[in-house]
């Protein structure tokens, strides 16, 4: 897993910074949080993050439960075809909109 971009983002948002490096084969850069990062997150202390075994149990807990489908819509608020019928739908024709125009102004334009 390549976590550069998600390293990147909160070093750019001065979330984490550099503490360091570690001692072994590559040495790899260590990182800690900020005062901001707990700020951002409303933490008073690192304390107050969940562990490591919390976090694989809550992923593991969410993967295994399906969401529960969504119950159908009330009748009220379907459309179908049937539904579509004509009876109620009023045609617009541009020409009616001008006779309309004419009607207002109490004479017609030839």
């Amino acid at each position: 897993m390549n976590s550069a971009s998600v390293v990147n983002t909160l070093f750019e948002k001065k979330l984490i910074t550099t503490a360091g490096r570690k001692e072994v084969v590559g040495s790899p850069f260590l990182y800690r949080t900020t005062p901001d990062f707990l700020v951002r997150f409303g933490l008073k202390e690192l304390d107050e993050l969940p562990k490591p075994e919390e976090l694989a149990e809550d992923m593991a807990a969410t993967v295994a439960e399906p969401l529960p489908p969504e119950p159908p819509a009330p009748a009220s608020m379907r459309i179908g075809d049937d539904d579509l019928d004509g009876e109620d739908l009023e045609e617009f024709d541009e020409d009616d909109e001008d006779d309309e125009d004419e009607d207002d102004r109490g004479h017609a334009e030839d």
